[in-house]
């Protein structure tokens, strides 16, 4: 039993020698947030958010903000290091942040650090910035001490609205490689108040051959979600059946997109089949509800995801922008096929059943 004993603690010794002990985490200092931003020489200026593993005294963590400069983001990253008394790691990485600036310039000339450097981990959200760096972690958040981590609550509640975005660091290399290379990331924007500065989220930012070109509206992001099964919660409002100048707001209990390709006589023939369950959320005065009225409401309440969908497809149609990953499920359907400019030669049909349950107001 003492051999069987002893044999268990050296293999233990053994597995366990790739984990982090006491002293090495104290030695470390954790990123939360990684920045990316350019010089007036469009050179990168790197920021990181971090804190330290461990502190004797307290539990309390502090707050670190490094500032880097190079001529590639290795070196401000070595640069980084420099700077600091104590090792920065990237394995806890909430969020990567690109300003428009460093957006409009390239991704391409960025992006492979993270994509070699294995500190970094392929789940942490990827975000547009609208202003600098500087600007972003100067915002003094009231509920939270860490911006990266705030970020990253964020985005986990847009499960909750269908009106945001989520792109990870996987999905957007992935992206890359696809045939046409269009991805679209969360938006933050910058709140500018004499009281309370506040960031949130807004939409969705455009990014084709790695350069940042457009944005979606949070309105547009609606019909977005709805086209590329995106929507699993959120909120949309109707107009009353029994009073024109009143809404009603339905709350999405899921939705499921099914997405048909067909070529034919030289064009792409693409049908979304929209089904969605909600529930009435909110009425402005009264609706009551049998079943011809809420079947009148599952009419309304689908021609407006209609009108969401047919609105963005048709402005980034006209703008030649594919976001709605078109070039890729063609491949996919037909990989011999070759089509130039495919969302222009492309007709969307849309095929949408909304469903309305477990409505207090209806009455049999």
């Amino acid at each position: 039993m003492k051999r069987f004993i002893a044999v268990l603690l050296v293999f233990s010794n053994i597995f366990l020698q790739g984990c982090f002990s006491y002293r090495d985490i104290n030695k470390l200092l954790f990123a939360t947030a990684v920045i990316v931003d350019v010089d007036n020489s469009n050179n990168p200026v790197l920021f990181v958010e971090a804190y330290k593993g461990v502190r004797e005294e307290s539990n309390q963590k502090d707050r670190l903000v490094f500032k880097g400069t190079g001529k590639t983001l290795l070196d401000a990253l070595k640069n980084i290091n420099l700077s600091s008394s104590n090792e920065v790691n990237y394995e806890q990485t909430k969020a990567i942040i690109f300003t428009e600036k460093a957006a409009n310039i390239g991704l391409e000339k960025f992006i492979d650090i993270f994509e070699r450097e294995q500190q970094f981990i392929m789940r942490a959200n990827f975000c547009i910035f609208e202003g600098t760096g500087d600007e972003l972690l100067n915002i003094k958040i009231p509920d939270e001490k860490f911006l990266g981590i705030f970020v990253y609550d964020l985005i986990r509640n847009i499960n909750t609205s269908s009106s945001a975005i989520k792109l990870t660091l996987n999905e957007l290399l992935n992206k890359r490689l696809m045939k046409d290379r269009t991805a679209v990331a969360s938006f933050i924007q910058f709140n500018r108040r004499e009281t309370e500065n506040k960031i949130f989220l807004n939409g969705g930012a455009i990014i084709t051959k790695d350069k940042y070109v457009s944005r979606l509206s949070a309105e547009e992001t609606k019909g977005y979600n709805f086209l590329v099964n995106k929507v699993s919660k959120g909120v949309f409002q109707i107009s009353n059946p029994q009073d024109k100048n009143k809404l009603i707001s339905l709350e999405i209990l899921s939705s499921k997109t099914r997405t048909k390709i067909e070529y034919v006589n030289g064009s792409i023939h693409l049908t979304k089949k929209i089904k969605t369950i909600c529930t009435i959320g909110e009425s402005q005065g009264r609706f009551y509800g049998n079943k011809n009225e809420i079947d009148k409401l599952e009419a309304l309440a689908a021609e407006e995801i209609n009108k969401l969908t047919s609105s963005v497809f048709s402005k980034f149609q006209k703008n030649n922008l594919d976001i709605f990953d078109i070039e890729n499920d063609v491949y996919i359907r037909y990989p011999k096929l070759n089509i130039e400019n495919i969302i222009l030669n492309t007709e969307l049909k849309t095929e949408i059943e909304v469903e309305i349950r477990n409505s207090a107001d209806i009455i049999s």
